[in-house]
């Protein structure tokens, strides 16, 4: 890709074979980066952000800016570009406020078996974490973006954007994280998401409001994961009273997360009575006396 004009020519093939050779060439060509971001095709476009990124090439940050400006209104299935130069901006930790709101507010609609599909959730997503890093944009306001977003119909979604909530620094978002642990959602793990994050950063304190959803049978798993995230005594101490209560399988795995000492000194005795314990215990092989009591178990 000697020139704007001659590396057009190229078939793409050939234009991302050259791209992947560029990602250790010293000193690093700038301008060949330049052009293939402006090519047509999505894919080379793609590859070459994937190479700024890689390289950390600072330079061509405005150069990036311009390519997904062009993407959001030429082809670009998937969002392949998009997503690609995105990630590459947050690697420059580039946090342009008016490109990531523009993500997180794209909707990309595209022909698939059974009717159109949205493709752009993985864009929103990334962004919306973008926006949460942003020191351009206020905490209020980020978060402010980031709950009128919430709503997103793609569960994936939900999920990051909760992850992006859990980013800002403020009471007001841990008032939202809680508020929207309290209102549910049709996807358990978009709520079991909520209780982690709350957990992250509460720590101690978020243990008697998570443990409250041990009591609803569609989000025992996820309040239990959540609790064993904390990974302190007072964690453990719930899971033990509600598998005391339960009985249910979720709770010896959630308390295999934990990993510690006493955790697995309180299920190596329940080994010859439970089978889940076996699988409780998997991640906890590291631990001495781990693996005896499994070989014994068998």
């Amino acid at each position: 890709m000697s020139s704007k004009s001659s590396s057009k020519k190229l078939p793409v093939e050939a234009h991302l074979n050259a791209l992947h050779a560029l990602r250790h060439a010293e000193p690093l060509p700038v301008d060949e980066l330049k052009a293939a971001l402006l090519h047509a095709s999505n894919a080379v476009a793609a590859k070459a952000a994937n190479v700024v990124a890689l390289r950390l090439a600072h330079s061509l940050a405005p150069d990036l800016l311009a390519a997904a400006q062009r993407f959001f209104t030429k082809p670009d299935p998937q969002c392949l570009a998009k997503l690609a130069i995105f990630r590459a901006l947050k690697a420059l930790e580039h946090l342009a406020p008016e490109m990531f709101l523009r993500g997180l507010r794209h909707i990309q609609m595209e022909a698939s078996f059974g009717g159109p599909v949205d493709t752009a959730g993985s864009l929103r997503a990334l962004s919306a974490l973008a926006i949460s890093e942003c020191p351009a944009i206020p905490p209020r306001d980020a978060l402010r973006f980031l709950i009128d977003a919430l709503p997103d119909p793609e569960v994936p979604t939900r999920i990051d954007i909760l992850r992006a909530i859990g980013q800002i620094a403020s009471l007001e978002a841990d008032a939202v994280l809680r508020t929207k642990a309290r209102l549910g959602d049709d996807a358990p793990e978009v709520t079991g998401q909520c209780l982690l994050t709350l957990i992250e950063r509460e720590g101690v304190v978020a243990l008697p409001f998570v443990a409250t959803f041990l009591h609803d049978p569609r989000l025992r798993a996820e309040a239990a994961m959540a609790l064993a995230a904390q990974r302190g005594p007072e964690a453990l101490a719930l899971l033990r009273a509600e598998w005391e209560r339960t009985q249910e399988r979720e709770i010896l795995l959630a308390i295999g997360t934990l990993r510690t000492p006493e955790a697995v000194a309180w299920l190596i005795p329940l080994l010859a009575d439970h089978r889940a314990v076996r699988q409780a215990l998997e991640p906890c092989r590291h631990i001495p006396g781990v693996e005896d009591a499994l070989a014994q178990s068998r």
